[in-house]
C-alpha cells in the first residue's frame, strides 16, 4: 500500500467524499492502509512530496505541468465529480478577456450559453 498525498479536505471536499466513499466512510489519515494521508496546499507541493518517495499524489489535472523528472502522472477513472460551481462578474463588464473567459465557458460548460443569454450577455 502506498501513502497518499492530497489537498486538505477543507479545500478539496470532492476528493474527500470520493476517498471516504473508496475506503470507507471516516477512512483518513489515521485509518488508511500503508501509513496514512499527507496534506499539501498545492500542486507544486504534491508532485514535490511524490517526488521525493514520500507516497502517491492525487491532484488535479493541471499537476502534468508541474511533474518533475523522474514522475509519472496518470489521470485517475472515474473522474471525481466537482461540487456545483457558480460564476460572479460584474454586469457592465465588457473588456474582451471577460468576453474570452465566457466564450470558453460557454464552450466547455453545458447550459451556461443559455443561463448566460437569460442574464442579457450572448
Amino acid at each position: 500500500m502506498q501513502h497518499l498525498i492530497v489537498a486538505p479536505e477543507d479545500e478539496e471536499p470532492a476528493v474527500a467524499g470520493w476517498l471516504d466513499a473508496l475506503l470507507g466512510d471516516g477512512a483518513g489519515a489515521a485509518t488508511m492502509p500503508g501509513g496514512g494521508v499527507t496534506e499539501a496546499r498545492d500542486v507544486h507541493t504534491i508532485i514535490g512530496l511524490a517526488s521525493c518517495g514520500v507516497g502517491v499524489g492525487l491532484g488535479p489535472a493541471c499537476l502534468r505541468v508541474a511533474a518533475r523528472p523522474g514522475t509519472w502522472v496518470c489521470e485517475v477513472r472515474p473522474r471525481v465529480e466537482l461540487p456545483d460551481l457558480v460564476m460572479s462578474f460584474r454586469a457592465q463588464d465588457r473588456s474582451p478577456v471577460l468576453a474570452a473567459f465566457l466564450d470558453t465557458a460557454r464552450e466547455l460548460c453545458p447550459g451556461v450559453d443559455e443561463r448566460l443569454e437569460r442574464l442579457g450577455r450572448r
